[in-house]
């Protein structure tokens, strides 16, 4: 999460939405209720992946159903 937090704000890496992508759905899929909600957004807005509001709702929707 870290690491892919710091690709998405360029802390220490040049700015890279694919690579911050890839970490948050790695994350996701593992449970990671923030990855979840993450990766939502970038869905959501078109960062790292063309945009998909379908797939940015299932996410919320999995962040959802996780939460506390």
């Amino acid at each position: 999460m870290e690491l892919a937090g710091q690709y998405e704000r360029a802390i220490g890496y040049r700015r890279d939405y694919g690579r911050a992508r890839q970490l948050y759905c790695a994350a996701a899929r593992l449970g990671d209720m923030e990855a979840q909600m993450r990766l939502a957004w970038m869905y959501s807005n078109g960062l790292g992946a063309p945009r998909d509001t379908d797939l940015a709702a299932a996410w919320l929707q999995v962040a959802a159903a996780n939460g506390d």
